[in-house]
C-alpha cells in the first residue's frame, strides 16, 4: 500500500457518488412538508437543499443511514426556510427582516401582557462549532449522526 493511499484512508474524507435522491424520496420520508403533492416552499429552493445534501450527506461515508440522514439534512434546511417565510399580505421590509431573524428558545412568556423572552445562548453560541444545526429537531438529529460518522482527522493533499 502506497504511502498516498495510507494517507487517505486515515484523513477520513469520502468521496464517491451518491445514488439519486429525489423530491419523491424526500416526500416519502416527511409528507409533512407537502400539501398533496405540492411541497410548501418553491420547489427551487428543495431542489437546492437536495443538491446540498447530495454533495454533503455522501452514502459512502453514512452506508444504511444515508437516506435518512439525506432527509435530516434537508427537513432542517426547509424548516429553517420555513421559518423565515413572511405570510403577511404585502408585508413591509420590517415584517421581511424581522422573519429573517434567528430564532431562539422560548424561555418565559406572561399572557395578559402578552410577552414573551426567548434565550438565543443555544441557537447562537458555538457558531464555530455545529451553530444553526441546533435550531431545529431534523438538524440535531443529523448532527448526531455526523458526530458519530465524521470521526476521525482529515488531510487535503
Amino acid at each position: 500500500m502506497n504511502i498516498q493511499r495510507i494517507i487517505s484512508k486515515a484523513s477520513n474524507i469520502k468521496g464517491g457518488e451518491n445514488p439519486p435522491f429525489t423530491v419523491d424520496n424526500f416526500k416519502a420520508l416527511y409528507p409533512l412538508f407537502f400539501d398533496d403533492n405540492t411541497c410548501k416552499i418553491p420547489i427551487g429552493a428543495l431542489n437546492n437543499f437536495i443538491n446540498m445534501a447530495n454533495g454533503a450527506v455522501k452514502k459512502s461515508r453514512y452506508k444504511s443511514t444515508w437516506e435518512m440522514c439525506m432527509g435530516l439534512f434537508i427537513a432542517h434546511h426547509v424548516t429553517l426556510y420555513m421559518q423565515s417565510m413572511v405570510v403577511i399580505p404585502n408585508a413591509d421590509n420590517s415584517a421581511i427582516a424581522a422573519a429573517g431573524q434567528a430564532k431562539g428558545l422560548i424561555s418565559s412568556k406572561s399572557v395578559d401582557g402578552v410577552s414573551i423572552a426567548y434565550d438565543y445562548s443555544q441557537t447562537l453560541s458555538d457558531l464555530n462549532g455545529w451553530g444553526s444545526w441546533k435550531s431545529t429537531t431534523y438538524g440535531v438529529q443529523f448532527a448526531s449522526y455526523a458526530r458519530i460518522y465524521n470521526m476521525g482527522g482529515m488531510y487535503i493533499p
